[in-house]
C-alpha cells in the first residue's frame, strides 16, 4: 500500500507499507532417510520518504525505513512412517532493520552537479533465542560450546549499526561530454548461503547475529560519457572497484540444510571485484539498440586462524558470479508505426565451478573428493532471443484517440536451442562399473515460445 501527500508546492511525501512472504518445500522419497523440509521468510516493511524542492536545482530528500524480518530456517520431518529421519524444527529468527537517511542534490554551476548523503542503518536481533558461547581456542562446533544464554520474546540481544555515506559528482564539459564519479558504503544484514550446484530454491538465508557480522561494502566508480551525432548516439566507459568485508561462506565439509547451529558451519572472509564497462546506444531511427561489454573480476578470500577452516590456502579465488567477459547486443527494428522486431544476444565467460579431483569408497558408496574451490569453469554461455511486437490501434475509426493502449508480444527464447551447461552431476557408469561419469546439466535445452498481451487504461 502506498499513499502520496503533497504538503505544499515544495514539500511532498510517500508512505509505503509492504508485506512479503517467501517459502519453499522440498522432499526426497527415494532414500531411507527421506524427509520433507520447509522454510519460510516473512518481511513487514514501513517506509516514509520526503522530498523538499528548495529550488529546481536544489533538492533535499530524507526519510526513515523499517523492516521486521521473520525467518523460519526450517523444519524437517520424516517423509513417511518408513523413513528413519528424526524430526527437526529450527528456532525462528526475528530482527528489526531500520534506516534513517538524508541526501542533498545541487547544481553548483552549469557544468558541475553534486549529490551527497548519509544513511544510518541498524539491526536489532530479537528473542526468543538461545545464543551459544564457544571456546576461543577451538573452531566453532557442537563440541566447543561452553555456555548457553536464553533470551525472552522480543528481547533485544544484539545491536548492529553503521554509517553509510555516499557521494556522486557529475562534471559536464559541454552538451555532449561528461565525467561522473561516485562512492557508496553499505551494510548488509541478511546473508544468502548456498552450497548446491543445482538451480533450486533451497538456499539458506541467515541474519547477522552474535556470531555473524554484517557485510560491509565500499564501492568506487569513475566514468566518461559522450553523446555524438546530435545525441542520436550515446556512449560511456566506466571503471569500478568494490571491496567487501565480512562476507560469509560455508566451511569445508559443511552441513547447512536444517542445521540447528548454522554458525558452526560458516566462516568470514573478504572479497573484491573490479572491472570496466563499455556501453554504446543508438536512440533514434528505424534501427535502434545498444551494445554493452564488461571486463571484470570477482574474487574472495577466506583465511582462518584454524588451518582446517581456511579455503584454497588462504588465497583469493573466483566467486561463483565471476565472469571475465560479458557481451550483450540488443537490436530493435521498426517495420511500421505498429510493428517492430527485436533481438537480444548474450555471451559470457563460463562461471567458476568446483569439480572433484578424485573419489574414494565409503560404506560401499562412491564419494567424490574435492580440494580447491572454484578452480574450474563451465563452458562459455551464449543465447539469442527474438520477439515481434504488434501495437494496438491508437485511434478509433472516427479518428478520436483511444483511451486504452495495448500490444501483443510474440517471443522466442533461446532461438537456436543452445544447451548452456549450468552444472555437472557425477554418477557411476551403468555400463562400466567403477567408472564415474560427469553428466552436464542444462536448465533450458530447447526453444521456448511465449505470447504476451499487455494493456493499460
Amino acid at each position: 500500500m502506498r499513499w502520496n501527500h503533497i504538503f505544499n508546492p515544495k514539500v511532498f511525501s510517500n508512505f509505503t507499507g509492504v508485506i512479503s512472504n517467501y517459502s519453499y518445500q522440498i522432499a526426497d522419497p527415494q532414500e531411507v532417510g527421506s524427509f520433507t523440509g520447509k522454510s519460510n521468510i516473512v518481511n513487514f516493511a514501513l517506509k516514509a520518504d520526503f522530498g523538499w524542492a528548495i529550488a529546481p536545482i536544489n533538492t533535499i530528500n530524507f526519510g526513515i525505513h523499517s523492516i521486521l524480518h521473520k525467518l523460519k530456517p526450517g523444519e524437517r520431518t520424516p517423509f513417511d512412517e518408513n523413513a528413519s529421519t528424526i524430526e527437526t524444527i529450527l528456532d525462528n529468527e526475528h530482527a528489526l532493520e531500520s534506516t534513517v537517511y538524508v541526501s542533498h542534490m545541487a547544481k553548483l554551476s552549469d557544468q558541475l552537479s553534486l549529490q551527497y548523503g548519509i544513511r544510518l542503518s541498524s539491526l536489532l536481533n530479537l528473542g526468543s533465542e538461545e545464543a551459544y558461547t564457544y571456546a576461543r581456542n577451538q573452531p566453532k562446533s557442537d563440541f566447543s560450546i561452553i555456555d548457553t544464554v536464553s533470551y525472552s520474546k522480543r528481547e533485544v540481544f544484539q545491536r548492529r549499526s553503521g554509517w553509510e555515506p555516499r557521494l556522486s559528482i557529475n562534471y559536464q564539459f559541454n552538451g555532449s561530454n561528461a565525467i561522473k564519479g561516485s562512492y557508496t558504503k553499505t551494510y548488509q544484514y541478511i546473508h544468502l548461503i548456498s552450497n548446491t550446484v543445482a538451480p533450486s530454491p533451497t538456499d539458506i538465508w541467515k541474519l547477522s547475529d552474535t556470531h555473524i557480522n554484517p557485510t560491509i561494502s565500499n564501492h568506487y566508480s569513475l566514468g566518461f560519457y559522450k553523446n555524438f551525432r546530435e545525441s542520436r548516439w550515446e556512449s560511456s566507459i566506466e571503471v569500478y572497484y568494490k571491496e567487501l568485508q565480512n562476507i560469509v561462506d560455508f566451511k569445508p565439509g559443511a552441513d547447512l540444510l536444517f542445521n540447528e547451529n548454522l554458525e558452526t558451519e560458516l566462516i568470514n572472509g573478504k572479497g573484491q571485484s573490479y572491472g570496466m564497462e563499455f556501453f554504446l546506444k543508438r536512440k533514434v531511427g528505424k534501427i535502434r539498440g545498444w551494445l554493452s561489454y564488461t571486463l571484470s573480476k570477482s574474487e574472495q578470500k577466506f583465511k582462518d586462524q584454524f588451518e582446517e577452516l581456511t579455503i584454497n590456502n588462504g588465497q583469493f579465488f573466483p566467486t561463483e558470479s565471476d565472469k571475465t567477459n560479458d557481451i550483450t547486443l540488443v537490436t530493435v527494428m521498426s517495420l511500421s508505426d505498429r510493428v517492430s522486431i527485436s533481438s537480444s544476444f548474450n555471451y559470457s565467460t563460463g562461471r567458476p565451478i568446483t569439480l572433484p579431483v578424485g573419489k574414494f569408497i565409503l560404506d560401499a558408496k562412491i564419494v567424490p573428493h574435492f580440494v580447491d574451490r572454484n578452480q574450474s569453469r563451465l563452458t562459455d554461455y551464449n543465447r539469442l532471443d527474438l520477439s515481434l511486437k504488434l501495437q494496438g490501434k491508437r485511434n478509433k475509426k472516427s479518428g478520436i484517440s483511444r483511451k486504452a493502449e495495448d500490444y501483443w508480444l510474440f517471443s522466442l527464447y533461446n532461438v537456436y536451442a543452445q544447451k548452456n551447461i549450468y552444472s555437472y552431476f557425477f554418477r557411476e557408469s551403468e555400463t562400466k562399473p567403477g567408472i564415474t561419469e560427469a553428466i552436464p546439466y542444462s536448465i533450458f535445452r530447447t526453444i521456448i515460445p511465449a505470447v504476451t498481451y499487455n494493456f493499460k487504461f
